[in-house]
């Protein structure tokens, strides 16, 4: 788990939402919109990712999994 990712929530329509990840790698919204959001989660020393997820009205959980960057 990569504890502090910085995860970015983004709605079609409406507020974006910023979380970091507790010391479990794990962010949760209370009562989240049902709605797609691209996700986009950071971290230092990792590249980025985005995806869309679709949240529906039960909820969803998203697994992320970063790729150390490498020496370039």
């Amino acid at each position: 788990p990569l504890k502090q990712a910085c995860v970015t929530f983004v709605p079609k329509e409406g507020e974006i939402i910023f979380r970091n990840a507790d010391s479990r790698g794990r962010v949760k919204l209370k009562k989240p919109a049902a709605d797609k959001y691209r996700v986009i989660v950071k971290v230092d020393g990792y590249e980025a990712q985005k995806r869309e997820v679709t949240i529906g009205s039960r909820g969803e959980t998203v697994a992320f999994t970063l790729q150390a960057r490498g020496n370039r």
